[in-house]
C-alpha cells in the first residue's frame, strides 16, 4: 500500500478529498508521523524542509506551478517531481485582467461616487495601446500575453536563465 503525506495549509480539505476517492489510501499530514511515504503532495514552501526527513519518497506532486524551493542547491534529487503546469494559466489571466480594468476604468472610484451620489467626471482610460511587462513568460506569463495582444495591448516579456 502507498503511504502518501500531504504538505499543505489546505491538508485537511486535501486529505477528505483523497480520502473519499480512494478509501484504503493511508494519508499524513505530518512529516515526523510518515518517514516511509513514498509520495508527497502539497506546497514545495512547506515539502522542502521535510525532504530530508523522509526515508524514500519516489514521487512529489506539487500543488503549485512554481517549485523552486524543492529545486535549491543541495536538495536532495532521488525522487520525480511534478507541478501543476499549464492548470492556473486561464485563472491568472481573468485575474490579472480583472485588476487592470479595474485600475484603467476607475472602477472603485466610480463605485464609492455612486454610493455617494456623485458624480465621477474622471474618464476611464483603455487597455488597446497600453504596454505590459510579464516577469517571467512560462506557460501563465504566455496566456497572459496572448489575452494582452488580443486586446491590442503592447507586450514586453522578460525571463531569467
Amino acid at each position: 500500500m502507498t503511504n502518501l503525506l500531504i504538505l499543505s495549509k489546505f491538508a485537511k480539505e486535501y486529505r477528505d478529498l483523497l480520502q473519499a476517492a480512494e478509501p484504503d489510501l493511508k494519508i499524513f499530514t505530518a512529516a515526523a508521523e510518515a518517514p516511509d511515504c513514498e509520495v508527497v503532495f502539497g506546497e514545495p514552501a512547506l515539502i522542502a524542509p521535510q525532504m530530508a526527513s523522509l526515508a524514500h519518497p519516489r514521487w512529489v506532486q506539487s500543488t503549485f506551478a512554481g517549485v523552486d524551493p524543492l529545486l535549491q542547491p543541495g536538495m536532495r534529487r532521488d525522487y520525480l517531481l511534478t507541478n501543476m503546469r499549464g492548470v492556473f494559466g486561464d485563472l491568472m489571466v481573468e485575474f490579472v485582467l480583472g485588476y487592470l480594468l479595474l485600475h484603467e476604468r476607475h472602477i472603485l472610484q466610480h463605485l464609492e461616487a455612486q454610493q455617494k451620489r456623485q458624480w465621477h467626471p474622471v474618464q476611464p482610460g483603455r487597455l488597446r495601446g497600453k504596454t505590459i511587462g510579464l516577469l517571467g513568460v512560462g506557460t501563465i506569463g504566455s496566456e497572459l500575453a496572448k489575452a494582452a495582444k488580443f486586446l491590442g495591448m503592447k507586450v514586453r516579456g522578460y525571463t531569467f536563465a
